[in-house]
C-alpha cells in the first residue's frame, strides 16, 4: 500500500513527503477491538503527570503484535534503508479524548523513533484535526477515520481538542526505531 503526501508542495513550492497518508481497509476489522482496548487502557492507567498516552504492550492483547507487524511491512514497501534497532519496543501507544478530557501538547518522537504513524479507529468528531508544524509553519490537518498518517520523527505534532461531542475520540501511535535515517522510496527523501 502507497502512502499519498498530504500536501503538493511545502512553502517554497518544492515536493513535500514529510506527511504521508493511507486509508488502512484492512484494518477496519480490529476497529472496534483496539478502541475498546485502548478506552479501557487510558481508564485503567491514566496519570495526568505523564500524559494522556496509555502504553499498549505487544504481549497485552493478540491484537497489538498483528497492527504492529502490518505497520513494519507498511514502512518496508514505502522506505528503503531500513535497519530496525535492536531496542524497537514493537508496542503501539494508545491516546483516548472528548470534549472533557484531552491534553493538546506540541511533541515529538526525537527520542523514541525514526518513522511515526498515527492512525484512527474511532473518530466520532470530524472537526477534530492533527496539528503539525515544521519550521514553515503549523498546519491543521483534517484527519479521517480509519486512515493512517506518517510522519518523520522530528516532526512537532498535537491532537487539537475534540469540542463538541463526548464520544471517545481513539488514536493509535506506532513508532519504528531503525539504526538508519530512512528513504522515502517514491521522492528519495531521507527522513
Amino acid at each position: 500500500m502507497f502512502l499519498k503526501p498530504i500536501l503538493d508542495s511545502n512553502v517554497a513550492g518544492q515536493g513535500y513527503y514529510y506527511l504521508l497518508a493511507s486509508p488502512i481497509p484492512q484494518w477496519d476489522k480490529y476497529k472496534e477491538e483496539i478502541t475498546q482496548l485502548s478506552i479501557e487502557k487510558h481508564l485503567e492507567n491514566y496519570d495526568p503527570d505523564f500524559g494522556f498516552n496509555v502504553r499498549l504492550h505487544k504481549n497485552a492483547h493478540p491484537i497489538i503484535p498483528v497492527l504492529y507487524k502490518e505497520f513494519e511491512e507498511l514502512c518496508r514497501f514505502n522506505f528503503d534503508n531500513i535497519a530496525i534497532d535492536p531496542r524497537n519496543p514493537g508496542d503501539l501507544w494508545a491516546y483516548a479524548q472528548n470534549k472533557e478530557h484531552y491534553n493538546s501538547v506540541w511533541h515529538n518522537h526525537k527520542r523514541t523513533a525514526t518513522i511515526n504513524a498515527v492512525w484512527y479507529p474511532k473518530l466520532p468528531d470530524s472537526s477534530a484535526k492533527l496539528e503539525v508544524r515544521d519550521g514553515e509553519g503549523t498546519i491543521p490537518l483534517n484527519i479521517q477515520e480509519g486512515f493512517i498518517y506518517v510522519f518523520p520523527y522530528w516532526m512537532d505534532h498535537r491532537p487539537l481538542p475534540n469540542k463538541t461531542v463526548n464520544d471517545w475520540r481513539v488514536s493509535i501511535n506506532i513508532e519504528l526505531l531503525t539504526n538508519t535515517r530512512v528513504i522515502h522510496k517514491e521522492s528519495r527523501v531521507m527522513w
